[in-house]
């Protein structure tokens, strides 16, 4: 998959962690906390297991799409979330590494968000059965509220472009959410969970 192939690439270049690393360093700085390399090292880590698991989400969006039969008509979703790393808006910090790539995903899953909701208050059940976004609170803590805002207003043109007002109109004729999951075990711990308990374990908050 084109997607899959593409975050490979980008993240396995060695300075990919560079951005987020600093982004990291100054968050915690303000905090008065001295992060060490392995402690950058183990953060990056979660952050780019973050991107892989939203990889994945997508991914299992047009599985279940084509189980419902219905893959035709969640293109237009599954491509508007590809786009965010295929296609990077203008303004997205670093594209192409890790920094960069988190914000895609925040938008991704953000925009499965929005529409399952959009479903759930039409239809009484949202699109994906799962909440796509869960680890969206930490994600914005991470990322700063003023990154996050600029993030937001993307996710607002993303909404209103002509490709997902027309899936919009297109989905409601589903009967059941779609069973998709990104996370890489259903029985353990969510990502912002175990997030949060490695930022505690060197004094780092993420709220």
């Amino acid at each position: 998959m084109i997607l899959r192939d593409t975050v490979d690439a980008a993240l396995a270049d060695p300075r990919a962690t560079e951005g987020f690393r600093r982004r990291v360093s100054a968050l915690a700085g303000a905090q008065g906390v001295a992060l060490g390399p392995e402690d950058e090292a183990a953060i990056a880590e979660m952050g780019a297991r973050y991107v892989r698991e939203t990889v994945r989400l997508i991914e299992s969006c047009a599985t279940a799409a084509g189980q419902a039969r219905a893959d035709a008509m969640m293109k237009p979703l599954t491509g508007a979330a590809e786009g965010f790393f295929l296609r990077p808006p203008p303004g997205l910090p670093e594209p192409r590494g890790l920094f960069g790539m988190i914000c895609a995903a925040f938008l991704a899953r953000s925009t499965l968000r929005a529409v399952s909701e959009a479903m759930r208050l039409r239809r009484g059940f949202p699109l994906i059965a799962a909440d796509p976004h869960p680890e969206a609170g930490t994600i914005r803590a991470l990322l700063g509220e003023g990154l996050a805002r600029s993030l937001d207003a993307m996710l607002e043109d993303a909404l209103a472009a002509p490709g997902l007002r027309h899936f919009a109109n297109m989905a409601w004729s589903l009967q059941n959410s779609l069973h998709a999951t990104g996370r890489i075990s259903e029985w353990g711990p969510t990502w912002a969970d175990e997030m949060a308990r490695r930022s505690a374990r060197i004094g780092f908050r993420l709220t």
